[in-house]
């Protein structure tokens, strides 16, 4: 084994903390399997001069239980010789460059390597082997924004690129549709690579057929080699889309496994944002080509990230899948549980894509905003999203995965409420602002933020050894689902607001469905390596 976690206990939070205890244990992060540990109680008075105490922390001491104290300041031994025990014990343990886990870049690894450096002491291990699962989620996220960015960047310069390519610009928008239809359809054929070769070899693969996508479309001299490269984008981003989600079952569970999936999903609303005044600000400078060499910049550099980085998850268990495994998605589909909580996610999805194909008809049609004015609206939303994101992760240990699904399916509920009074009591002037489409918006915005972190984790909670088909299959149902959904409801005979207003009435009741089962099940709450 040559993975190693740390876990110390000090007096304060920065790299020069006075260290308590020193934790260690070796373990293999495709079985779970531990192996040789090493704990050694340090004493706070020994060799630690200009090592510092956190206030903060020490009261922090003092809410703990007696028997927790005593553990943590029995120690004895100096911190130079317990360092030296610890590498002793690193060295007679490892035959490999050892990788070096712990909670966070700038608490157990920091600290331990300043520990070193001041005690002039050589640390058993290289920084850039240092691994942490903040630093895991980063690079997951890297693989995820693929996506977003494939789809979001180029908006600005559609009209550009159908004149330089002598195409029609409705052609050139239909390679949005393309893109997201190959990217729910292709996770069924990625799933089961991704099982059988591993999470990194199908990432790396995805990455590269991503980045000569990005180089064909700024090449590109015609519009069939145009939509050629943007074929060729949505099946990488199926690769990397599943191996980040497979990730994250095969590495977390529980609580914890809701709160990365969140993250994930919550950070990827920058995109929209940020990701259309990024691509129109390149193509003003440089033409509409640039966006695309961005892309191939940005492949490239996740390329390096992650060949560097990424450790290999798949677990040891994994079941080995021969083909295209048609009943083993029917065995999956069939299951109560599974759909039930991935048709969450569909409900969610299709809300958001019902507002994001309605929003410039309602905005600037009916509200009459400016280009630059709906940018704005449009950008605001996906900053709240991130920022109630950012919330629901933080307190989703505190009031647990079932409340965030009802508080969600409220939200969603509240969202569709305030369209269907919008358009029965306003008078016409005040449903043509922006804010009787906007505020609705955002309070569904917000549900989504709730429910799809808790949806996802309980989805695929029961599938650690068949992670990747079943992260395929959750990303078909979410992506075809939604798509079927919002298209249902644009074709129905309605206004714009009361079709998206039947959708969040779906999203609703499907999460408040789903939380219902929640409460049937007893989640764990568990780290896997």
């Amino acid at each position: 084994m040559h993975h190693l976690m740390l876990d110390l206990e000090t007096l304060d939070i920065k790299p020069s903390a006075v260290i308590l205890v020193v934790a260690a244990v070796f373990f293999d992060p495709r079985t779970g399997e531990l192996g040789a540990e090493f704990e050694a109680a340090v004493s706070s008075q020994k060799d630690q001069p200009g090592r510092t105490i956190s206030l903060d922390t020490v009261a922090w001491w003092a809410k703990q239980s007696d028997e927790a104290r005593k553990l943590a300041f029995g120690g004895t031994e100096s911190l130079k010789r317990v360092l030296s025990s610890l590498s002793r014990f690193i060295h007679m343990n490892s035959t490999d460059t050892v990788k070096v886990w712990g909670n966070g870049k700038e608490f157990d690894c920091a600290i331990l390597e300043h520990a070193f450096q001041q005690l002039e002491m050589p640390c058993p291990w290289k920084f850039w082997d240092t691994q942490d699962v903040r630093t895991f989620l980063f690079l997951l996220l890297s693989l995820v924004l693929l996506g977003p960015l494939g789809i979001d960047l180029y908006l600005p310069t559609i009209p550009a690129i159908a004149v330089g390519l002598g195409s029609s610009e409705a052609l050139i928008q239909s390679t949005i549709s393309l893109f997201i239809l190959v990217l729910g359809l292709g996770q069924i054929i990625a799933g089961p690579l991704v099982d059988n070769y591993g999470r990194k070899p199908v990432a790396l693969a995805g990455i590269i057929l991503y980045t000569i996508g990005a180089a064909m479309a700024a090449l590109a001299t015609s519009p069939t080699i145009f939509i050629a490269s943007r074929l060729l984008q949505g099946v990488a981003v199926c690769c990397t889309a599943v191996v980040a989600f497979s990730g994250v079952r095969d590495r977390l569970n529980g609580d914890d496994a809701a709160r990365a999936f969140g993250f994930l999903n919550g950070t990827l609303n920058i995109i929209p944002a940020l990701a259309p005044l990024l691509g129109g600000l390149l193509a003003e400078a440089f033409g509409w080509r640039a966006p695309f060499w961005f892309l191939a910049g940005y492949a490239l550099l996740v390329l390096v990230l992650i060949a560097l980085r990424l450790p290999e998850t798949r677990p040891a268990d994994t079941v080995p899948v021969k083909g295209l495994p048609v009943r083993q998605y029917a065995r999956i589909l069939s299951e109560r549980r599974f759909l039930s909580f991935a048709v969450v996610n569909s409900g969610a999805m299709g809300m958001a894509l019902t507002y994001v194909s309605l929003a410039p008809n309602v905005l600037m049609g009916t509200a009459g905003l400016t280009p630059l004015q709906f940018s704005l609206v449009f950008g605001a939303n996906g900053f709240w999203i991130m920022l109630v994101s950012f919330f629901a992760n933080r307190i989703i240990h505190k009031v647990g995965r079932p409340v965030c699904l009802a508080t969600g399916g409220i939200l969603m509920g509240l969202g569709c409420l305030g369209l269907l009074l919008g358009v029965m009591w306003l008078p016409a002037a005040a449903q043509a602002h922006w804010l009787a489409y906007m505020l609705p918006v955002a309070s569904a915005c917000a549900g989504l933020a709730f429910v799809m972190g808790p949806a996802t984790s309980y989805a695929l909670e029961p599938y650690s050894n068949e992670a990747g088909v079943a992260s395929a299959l959750v990303g078909f149902v979410q992506m075809a689902g939604g798509a079927a959904l919002g298209l249902l409801a644009m074709a129905l005979p309605l206004q714009p607001k009361l079709s998206l207003a039947l959708v969040m009435l779906a999203g609703c009741l499907l999460a408040l469905h789903a939380r219902r089962l929640s409460k049937q099940i007893k989640g764990q709450i568990r780290k896997v390596a």
